[in-house]
């Protein structure tokens, strides 16, 4: 199978969410896949990787950074979509970004969804906090109905978090589904003390 990987993780970073979107892309290399990792160019990925890499730009000045890579990782993923022609497109859910799900749309390719929190989560990650609950919840709770509804599947990593999904989802209970992250592999994931 054909799987591209979208990510918004800067993947030079020794975070925990970049060796979480290697170690998963790797595994499905792994199984026999055809694994591509595409993420905005805010770092490149230094350890050997069986997958291929792909970088997409931004604009990197504040209130331009996330509009930028959304729009430019739009862009590549059909860019790419022309040439490798996916069979999957597996993105670890992006708060921010429903364009993976207007991707799938537009190009038959089946999304699968990754749940990484809940919305609730993010509110004093977003800009002009003062607007959480009048502007970033109602779009954010959009944003996700968007990609959920257009996901083949959808997976939570604990019992509580699918659940609740599924409460909040009830007419497709049946895309959603457990699957244990299974860890970090602590030699990708090294802690900054601070």
């Amino acid at each position: 199978m054909k799987i591209i990987h979208f990510s918004h993780c800067n993947l030079g970073s020794a975070e925990a969410s970049t060796a979480h979107v290697m170690e998963f892309a790797d595994r499905l290399r792994k199984r026999g896949h055809d694994v591509i990792v595409l993420a905005p160019l805010k770092g490149i990925y230094k350890k050997e990787t069986p997958c291929k890499m792909f970088y997409y730009p931004y604009i990197n000045l504040k209130g331009l950074r996330q509009p930028t890579a959304i729009i430019f990782g739009f862009i590549t993923l059909l860019l790419l979509q022309g040439v490798f022609k996916f069979d999957l497109i597996y993105i670890r859910r992006i708060t921010l970004d429903c364009f993976p799900a207007f991707f799938s749309r537009i190009t038959g390719v089946p999304l699968i969804v990754e749940t990484n929190g809940q919305i609730e989560n993010h509110e004093y990650e977003v800009p002009i906090h003062f607007l959480w609950s009048c502007f970033w919840y109602p779009m954010l709770k959009l944003f996700e109905r968007i990609l959920f509804n257009t996901a083949f599947a959808v997976t939570a990593d604990g019992d509580g978090r699918l659940q609740n999904f599924k409460r909040k989802y009830s007419n497709s209970t049946e895309k959603f589904n457990m699957i244990r992250s299974g860890g970090i592999d602590l030699d990708r994931f090294y802690r900054i003390n601070k």
